[in-house]
């Protein structure tokens, strides 16, 4: 889904001294009042295009829930009923409470503002508590008990697969808010960011452009990571990286075809001094490391990288480039 406004130049305004990253942060600048360290600026540009998207996406589904789920949902009366299912415990918890509390504040401005099609929203909140079965029966919850007409939720891509069949067998329709690997299509999900080919990729041809010859692909064990390395490992070949230069290990079926590439972590993990160390070793030279650790863990390997390596890293999304020094 292509949002509106300036939000497909998101991505890039973090790269670092890039031309994209000064003409956003002056056209910030204009539009905010009051910031602080750049912060509010950068709330302001992501929130008022997922507003808007929000809103439109919202009232088309509110339009359409009578036809769709005609026998599940009552929308006679002056409410209706949003689902709103993330990680409010648990290992996600530190990614997915921010997205509910961002959902609470956008069906207060719209009930403010006179609801939707006449209709106030009626939050209904449930805990997937970073459970992938969980996420399933919570999801049951919503749309047969609760019989809400949409739901937004889930982050990781493995609680999005648990609950994908539950939304398919009762027709319901989950708005997922994240990027994710592709290779999944469902008419119950509205994907509403990026794929590898418009956010992974670009970044890997970034770094190529920097002169990076090594990559070294580690992430968190489950499906995002795992999918998206291999399809980075995949198009790093066809950029003419020979696999000696792509670090992490391979696994291979029987017939010699790579089936996994990269090295994984269990969510929550937080010892990263052993893969820093094998990332240092094989990147000798200064190059580049494609970092998918989730959020949870994602912070302690950068205080290994930093402060026990001896390394300066600079953020590039969900990358990090690494540098000796």
């Amino acid at each position: 889904m292509k949002l509106p406004g300036n939000s497909t130049l998101a991505p890039a305004s973090l790269l670092p001294a890039s031309n994209t990253t000064h003409r956003s942060r002056q056209s910030l600048t204009k539009n905010v009042d009051s910031a602080v360290n750049g912060r509010l600026s950068l709330f302001t540009f992501h929130l008022s295009p997922l507003r808007t998207a929000f809103l439109a996406a919202l009232a088309l589904t509110l339009a359409c829930a009578a036809t769709v789920r005609a026998n599940e949902v009552d929308l006679s009366s002056g409410k209706v009923k949003v689902g709103v299912l993330h990680s409010l415990s648990g290992t996600m918890a530190i990614s997915e409470t921010s997205l509910r509390d961002i959902l609470l504040f956008a069906f207060d401005e719209v009930n403010k503002s006179g609801g939707v099609l006449g209709k106030k929203i009626e939050p209904v909140v449930v805990d997937g508590a970073s459970n992938w079965p969980l996420f399933a029966e919570k999801a049951k919850q919503l749309l047969q008990q609760d019989k809400v007409a949409v739901v937004f939720g889930c982050w990781t891509s493995v609680s999005r697969k648990s609950v994908l069949p539950v939304f398919e067998q009762d027709d319901g329709m989950l708005f997922y808010p994240v990027q994710y690997e592709g290779e999944e299509l469902s008419k119950n999900i509205f994907y509403t960011a990026e794929a590898v080919n418009q956010q992974a990729t670009p970044a890997v041809d970034y770094l190529l452009a920097q002169g990076k010859k090594k990559f070294y692909l580690v992430g968190s064990d489950y499906v995002y990571p795992q999918t998206t390395n291999l399809i980075l490992f995949k198009y790093l070949e066809t950029k003419g990286v020979p696999v000696e230069n792509i670090g992490g290990g391979l696994r291979k079926d029987s017939s010699g075809k790579v089936i996994s590439a990269g090295k994984y972590v269990p969510f929550g993990h937080t010892d990263f001094q052993q893969i820093v160390s094998e990332i240092k070793q094989f990147a000798a030279g200064g190059d580049a490391c494609v970092n998918r650790v989730v959020q949870s863990s994602r912070g302690r390997a950068a205080q290994f990288a930093d402060k026990r390596s001896g390394w300066g890293t600079g953020m590039l999304d969900l990358f990090h480039v690494v540098e000796n020094t």
